[in-house]
């Protein structure tokens, strides 16, 4: 289970110290290429997934890119989310789960506890991380709270042409809709059936009817 929650925290340290050296600095770092624009909201990731395949690990872990969730602190990528999924290599069973940040100032926690897929399936919610960041005297606390969604296999596959959306509730009151966008799903998907080719079916043939054998004349 440690795996499932420190693989992607390494992002957060590099945003937090990104956020800082922008602050000494003055200067903010160079986009990359747009990985998706859908209702306003604009990522500056590159549209490719992850891949860690390490021949002494059970499972093969893919990360795909993130998805930009509104206010960014000092325009650095902080509050967003992305997909991270992980195949059994002996079995070809696969997990995922929607991980992400969010990044708020003021004086307390929010503390996300739980999450429900649209149509009111319960989700799997899963708590990663709680981190403050720098202080100001006017604004409070940075606080990062890093959490996530088990998303189940065939729900993934199944809304790969519409998307996926689902509801992340705190203790404080607040909610969170993140939809997981169908250009998520699919560089997801295409990644790992391009690593674990799905198995096909040997078509079932039907046998003729055995011929009947009238009885021999005696």
């Amino acid at each position: 289970m440690r795996e499932y929650v420190e693989w992607g925290m390494k992002g957060i340290g590099v945003a937090v110290a990104t956020v800082v050296a922008v602050l000494v600095s003055g200067c903010a770092p160079p986009a990359s290429a747009p990985f998706n624009t859908t209702a306003g909201i604009a990522s500056t990731e590159v549209a490719r997934v992850e891949v860690k395949d390490d021949s002494f690990e059970k499972l093969v872990k893919f990360q795909g890119p993130r998805l930009s969730l509104g206010y960014q602190p000092y325009g650095i990528l902080v509050n967003a989310a992305n997909l991270r999924s992980w195949v059994d290599r002996a079995s070809g069973s696969a997990s995922h789960q929607l991980y992400v940040v969010d990044y708020y100032e003021g004086s307390g926690w929010k503390f996300w506890s739980r999450v429900n897929g649209q149509g009111g399936d319960q989700l799997e919610f899963v708590s990663i991380n709680r981190e403050v960041g720098s202080c100001g005297r006017y604004t409070g606390c940075g606080h990062y709270e890093t959490f996530g969604a088990t998303i189940p296999d065939k729900v993934l596959r199944d809304h790969a042409s519409t998307g996926y959306s689902v509801k992340f509730f705190a203790k404080n009151g607040e909610e969170k809709v993140v939809t997981i966008t169908p250009q998520m799903i699919s560089l997801q998907i295409e990644a790992i059936d391009k690593r674990f080719p799905p198995k096909v079916e040997p078509a079932k043939t039907e046998s003729a009817p055995a011929a009947s054998k009238k009885p021999a004349k005696r």
